[in-house]
């Protein structure tokens, strides 16, 4: 199975891939209020993402998703984002000096966004964090988990508990929260995150995923093809 993970994420990428996030794909413009996902690594983001794009299909636009920090890093200018409609967005900002564009990106939708973020307690995340980061860079990165929740302290915004996440009844209650929060209506069939059990299937989701797109009814937008 390794190696047909390997394989995979080196023919289907999930950065560069326009079918998955925009930019590559276009920043969509248009009427209705966009959600943001504001998380820090390994807190659930793309479990959260994956919820609302399941159970909220008309927050999809050409792409799934709208990557601010990808925006930043191409040097797309906050203009771009000054006429988003609805659509779902998600960023990892919390307030690093040096980044004035990536800041204008994110302020520029954050004034007019539904704000959502997962929230996982920190000594969980910590195991995770070490199977992808250097001693230094983990050290580094506790402290911009500590700047990511200064930055982000008066900012309303909906908060889902990782325990919410990974499970049929937390995720019942998530989309019912998020329901009520961005007045929109879930679908009338739940898709539920698929468990750890499930891997066979999870991998499929992915692969379909960068394959079909928003075509794709149930998405998984993982980054690695690990599980």
């Amino acid at each position: 199975m390794s190696i047909v993970r390997k394989i995979a994420s080196k023919v289907l990428p999930h950065h560069g891939n326009a079918k998955l996030t925009a930019p590559p794909g276009r920043i969509p413009n248009g009427e209705g209020r966009p959600v943001l996902v504001k998380s820090k690594m390994r807190s659930g983001t793309h479990l959260l993402i994956d919820l609302i794009l399941n159970n909220f299909p008309q927050l999809r636009t050409e792409s799934l998703y709208v990557e601010l920090d990808h925006a930043f890093h191409q040097g797309i200018t906050a203009e771009k984002f000054s006429n988003l409609g609805k659509c779902l967005c998600k960023t990892h900002f919390g307030g690093k000096k040096g980044q004035e564009l990536r800041s204008e990106i994110t302020q520029n939708v954050v004034s007019r966004a539904y704000i959502i973020e997962p929230v996982r307690d920190l000594e969980q995340m910590k195991p995770s964090l070490r199977n992808f980061l250097s001693e230094q860079e983990f050290k580094d990165y506790l402290e911009t988990c500590y700047q990511f929740d200064r930055y982000w302290k008066e900012t309303e915004c909906l908060k889902i508990s990782f325990n919410e996440l990974i499970s049929k009844e937390g995720n019942d209650s998530a989309i019912k929260k998020i329901a009520a929060y961005i007045g929109e209506e879930p679908s009338s069939k739940r898709y539920y995150n698929r468990s750890k059990q499930e891997l066979r299937k999870v991998m499929l989701d992915k692969l379909l995923t960068r394959l079909r797109g928003v075509k794709q009814r149930r998405v998984n937008t993982t980054i690695q093809f690990n599980g």
